[in-house]
């Protein structure tokens, strides 16, 4: 009888714990498939997100778009400094006038320039053929009045050069100004590229944390319920 009391005791004890065990069994199971579509859910949202504002990467693109921010700020430093460089000789070059070649002659670039500098030869070379010349003729005779020719052809053609470099001065200025202008304003772009993405980031990173949050949550609630089913 004793024994009898207590296999009944026993049993009606682990009745008990069997009826709590299937009954959180079944709850869980129930709140796990409730997290389970949650979770989907939220998966879903995000991808739509990423699709609908065609994002790239785990932190929309950020990255990329800092890296060609970067490169292009980088290259507008150059271009204006290129544009300051060529614009302090624009600017002396704009003081003289075009109307002076002699004096254009002397600014350091136009007299350096080789098809400048082999005129220049030329020029002296007739300068000094006319001052042999003159020596043995007078300042009309048909040999001066030749070798006079040669030297205001010589001096046209030196100037029409210098001209030439000076008009290929203000055209590498004009270049120099457009190239930093597009560069600004490519890099004006980038900067409102950036913004966007930042805003797009913040929404991903708030998507991608819920998904997390969810995650967690079912895989905790899982843990749980192949606990209780193992108990059961």
């Amino acid at each position: 009888i004793a024994n009898t009391v207590g296999d009944a005791y026993i049993e009606s004890n682990l009745e008990a714990k069997l009826e709590l065990t299937l009954k959180a069994t079944s709850w869980l199971s129930t709140r796990l498939e409730s997290l389970r579509v949650d979770l989907t859910v939220a998966e879903r949202v995000l991808q739509d997100y990423r699709e609908s504002e065609q994002i790239v990467g785990e932190n929309g693109g950020i990255n990329i778009a800092s890296q060609e921010m970067e490169l292009v700020a980088n290259k507008l430093v150059d271009a204006r400094r290129d544009r300051l460089e060529v614009e302090s000789l624009y600017r002396q070059i704009q003081s003289i006038g075009k109307s002076n070649p002699e004096r254009l002659e002397l600014v350091p670039t136009v007299l350096q320039h080789p098809l400048v500098q082999r005129m220049k030869g030329e020029l002296a070379r007739v300068e000094l053929k006319r001052s042999e010349l003159a020596k043995r003729y007078g300042p009309k005779h048909p040999r001066m009045q030749s070798v006079n020719s040669e030297i205001s052809n010589a001096r046209e053609a030196l100037n029409s050069q210098i001209l030439s470099v000076v008009n290929g001065i203000e055209t590498n200025y004009r270049v120099a100004q457009a190239n930093e202008r597009s560069l600004q304003r490519t890099l004006d772009g980038t900067k409102g590229n950036m913004q966007e993405l930042n805003r797009k980031e913040y929404r991903l990173n708030e998507l991608q944390q819920n998904v997390q949050a969810k995650q967690v949550l079912f895989e905790t609630f899982l843990t749980r319920f192949n606990e209780t089913s193992a108990t059961g």
